[in-house]
């Protein structure tokens, strides 16, 4: 239970505002997602390749869990760049996306090989 002076502070920032000209805004930012205009939409791409499809996330799968947690120890490219594991594990990517969308033979054994650990690792306790 809070006091009324200040649950009224709280809902006041909780709540969006209802001018038009700040819709989809909350507190001077924009909700990511909701309300992107033209000028906000990024091109996509997404990952075809039928001989990547045992990578992508399985459907009980959980991101964070799997992959977010070791996403220090991906491999880079035989050229140094960082291999973009948005696009590999779930198939969707901005062309904006400075990292690697295309993999060699060795590329693909080590992010491979990477991919096989991270999923032995979420099975097993935190601690």
């Amino acid at each position: 239970m809070l006091p009324k002076t200040i649950w009224d502070k709280v809902l006041a920032q909780l709540t969006p505002p209802k001018d038009d000209k700040d819709k989809g805004k909350f507190n001077g930012k924009k909700f990511p997602g909701r309300f992107q205009g033209k000028e906000d939409e990024q091109d996509l791409i997404d990952d075809n390749d039928k001989s990547h499809q045992h990578w992508k996330l399985k459907e009980n799968e959980n991101f964070s869990r799997a992959f977010y947690r070791n996403q220090k120890e991906c491999p880079k490219t035989v050229d140094g760049r960082l291999v973009c594991m948005k696009f590999f594990l779930r198939g969707v990517c901005t062309k904006s996306c400075s990292r690697a969308h295309t993999l060699n033979k060795e590329d693909t054994k080590a992010f491979d090989k990477f991919v096989a650990e991270c999923r032995v690792g979420a099975g097993k306790p935190d601690f």
